[in-house]
């Protein structure tokens, strides 16, 4: 269990640098380049928000994993000291 506890935990990081990676890229490209995204019909950060929401929704999957792990490790060692 303290093994994919912190896998999980991993995933997590992973996770936000991800996101955080992402939202960096498309600001800077967009000061860079900001006649690119006129092109589009959109404006420049939709692909931010839509990125946002898929990372939150795994983000709070893989949150809710990790907590589940975490209460069953805290309740085994509970469970040895008695």
């Amino acid at each position: 269990m303290k093994k994919l506890n912190h896998i999980t935990g991993i995933i997590l990081g992973v996770l936000g640098g991800l996101a955080v990676g992402r939202i960096l890229f498309i600001c800077l490209d967009y000061l860079t380049d900001p006649k690119y995204y006129e092109f589009h019909s959109s404006p420049w950060y939709t692909p931010i928000i839509g990125q946002l929401i898929i990372t939150a929704v795994i983000f709070a999957f893989v949150l809710i994993c990790y907590l589940i792990i975490r209460r069953i490790i805290k309740h085994r060692q509970s469970n040895k000291q008695k």
